[in-house]
């Protein structure tokens, strides 16, 4: 599975630019998640909250109501 992870990021920016022992470091350390429609899959927070990758289907990025993107 890291494997085809790495793959998948390779072929997308910034992780196109990482060495292949970073980037199957990073692969190792991803995180796989389904998520229904229409749901929160982060607020804002300090921190800024961990990266994420979208692979298929849609993320609304909402803040008060309004629509500022899809990713």
């Amino acid at each position: 599975m890291v494997h085809e992870v790495a793959e998948f990021l390779r072929r997308h920016a910034p992780f196109d630019g990482l060495d292949p022992g970073a980037l199957e470091r990073v692969a190792a350390g991803a995180e796989i998640a389904y998520h229904p429609a229409g749901a929160l899959l982060l607020e804002e927070s300090a921190d800024g909250g961990p990266v994420g990758v979208v692979r298929t289907g849609a993320v609304e990025l909402v803040d008060r109501g309004r629509v500022l993107d899809v990713l």
